[in-house]
This record gives C-alpha cells, sequence and structure tokens, in this order.
C-alpha cells in the first residue's frame, strides 16, 4: 500500500496551535495541551494511509468546498470534539488538510 504525503494548511496549523495556547493557558494545563496537539497531528498523519476513509464533505454540506472543485472528504478526531476537512489527490497521492472545526460549531454554514 502507497503512502500519501498529508499537507496541512498554514492556517490549520495556526489553528491547532490557538487551541494548544488556550488549553495550556486558560485551562491552565500545558501537559494536557501538548498531548491534544500530539493526538491531533497524528490523527490528521493517520490520512497517509486511509485518506478515503472520510465521510463525503461536499454531499453532507450540500456544496463543493474545495475551490478548485476537488472533492472533500472530512473525519471526526478526538472522540468526537473535531472535524477535518480535506482534499484527496489520487494522481498524485496527496492529502491536502484545509480545515479544522469544533464539532459545536455549525461549519456547513460556513461554506454557503
Amino acid at each position: 500500500m502507497e503512502k500519501y504525503r498529508v499537507i496541512i494548511s498554514p492556517k490549520l496549523i495556526e489553528q491547532i496551535k490557538s487551541i494548544r495556547d488556550y488549553v495550556a493557558n486558560v485551562k491552565l494545563s500545558p501537559e494536557t495541551a501538548e498531548r491534544l496537539v500530539t493526538a491531533i497531528f497524528d490523527e490528521i498523519e493517520s490520512l497517509e494511509l486511509f485518506p478515503e476513509r472520510g465521510f463525503d464533505a461536499d454531499e453532507k454540506i450540500g456544496v463543493k468546498i474545495d475551490k478548485n472543485g476537488r472533492s472533500s472528504r472530512g473525519i471526526i478526531i478526538q472522540n468526537g470534539k473535531y472535524i477535518v476537512i480535506y482534499t484527496v489527490n489520487q494522481e498524485e497521492h496527496i492529502v491536502e488538510v484545509a480545515f479544522l472545526f469544533s464539532s459545536k460549531t455549525d461549519y456547513a454554514k460556513l461554506f454557503r
């Protein structure tokens, strides 16, 4: 089985850093913050082996999310706390991860 290269957008990396900072500084738990960030990255990186495992995000939301017209997929991570939206380039074996949302967010509204 050929691995896919996982590319995480700079915007998403900043979001993850914000989550880390919030947990470390507001919740006063730096150790928990680091474990959370590591777990988020691990779950995203797992797409290198199984990029198609996620749900059809375009269908779920009702619009094409990717501006280039590629199909978008989504996975739920951290026991349902977050949703990751990504595209898969089959020809180049690349997974591009673009969005991370709290599962409490009405993320579908952001794309309509």
